[in-house]
């Protein structure tokens, strides 16, 4: 079965400009590109957050990436009036078992989880309320995602959901360099006439916050910056990933887990100003 990936972004690069607002700003030093996008027609906001090096033995550009994704967070985050003690429920989307696909379910198994034991004053003075599921793909499970992400929303009752998904670019120079967020949502297969469900907050009911990494490029997207317009059906859905996706997934993993730590966990990770 087919794996739709796909940009986030496609939607505001169609917007006319009265109806979406953006600036970018270069910050430490350039090392970190920041993108601020808002649809002024649906309020929903887009962060895009590139770094200009690489990450791999490089802790200083991992912690300046942190802060910055820790920033973008916060404030979509402050939106919808969460409080320390909200229950917010990460689910890791994509398949495990291929490594490219694998960021969401390597999030979900790096944070630190408390909403099984949140009863207890101990914990609740120390920790935010954070519970986490990986939903896998049909092809794995037989089931939708978004089916799978509806009854658990329904038995937890979270207060927001954050999705954290491996994309796809639009261009080989964002491949495996830049995390985007959004509080609008992350539709799979989108614009490819994919019947897979919207993950919003008009589908579940709930405000959802999209995280996602390109680690991934369409053949036919790729050959389309060399000049070639059209690719066989046998090249249109194949997909290429970086030769050292193994330690991209790593590093990435590891700051956007740490990121979501940091601001639902503020009060142990002392970064608890992202709502103030």
């Amino acid at each position: 079965m087919t794996r739709i990936y796909r940009e986030m972004w496609e939607e505001s690069a169609f917007l006319p400009s009265e109806d979406y607002k953006s600036h970018t700003e270069k910050k430490h030093f350039g090392k970190i590109t920041v993108h601020y996008g808002e649809n002024i027609r649906t309020g929903k906001t887009f962060f895009t957050v590139t770094s200009g090096s690489e990450l791999f033995d490089d802790e200083e550009q991992k912690s300046r990436l942190e802060t910055e994704i820790v920033s973008a967070l916060g404030t979509l985050m402050k939106k919808y009036s969460l409080t320390p003690e909200s229950k917010i429920m990460v689910v890791g989307l994509g398949n495990e078992k291929i490594t490219a696909d694998s960021l969401g379910c390597r999030v979900a198994d790096k944070l630190t989880v408390t909403s099984h034991m949140y009863s207890d004053e101990g914990v609740r003075s120390r920790y935010g309320n954070l519970c986490a599921f990986k939903s896998s793909v049909s092809g794995v499970t037989g089931i939708e995602s978004f089916d799978l992400i509806t009854s658990a929303a329904k038995t937890v009752k979270p207060d927001l959901i954050v999705a954290v998904d491996t994309l796809s670019c639009g261009k080989s120079e964002r491949l495996g360099c830049t995390v985007q967020l959004t509080d609008n949502g992350i539709e799979p297969g989108g614009g490819v006439n994919n019947p897979k469900r919207k993950l919003s907050s008009d589908s579940l009911k709930t405000p959802v916050i999209a995280i996602g990494v390109p680690f991934v490029i369409y053949v036919k997207t790729l050959l389309s910056e060399y000049g070639v317009s059209s690719v066989s059906d046998q090249l249109s859905s194949l997909v290429v990933t970086a030769k050292e996706i193994d330690f991209l997934i790593e590093d990435f993993s590891d700051v956007i887990a740490i990121a979501i730590n940091s601001v639902v966990h503020g009060k142990h990770f002392p970064l608890f100003s992202s709502f103030s």
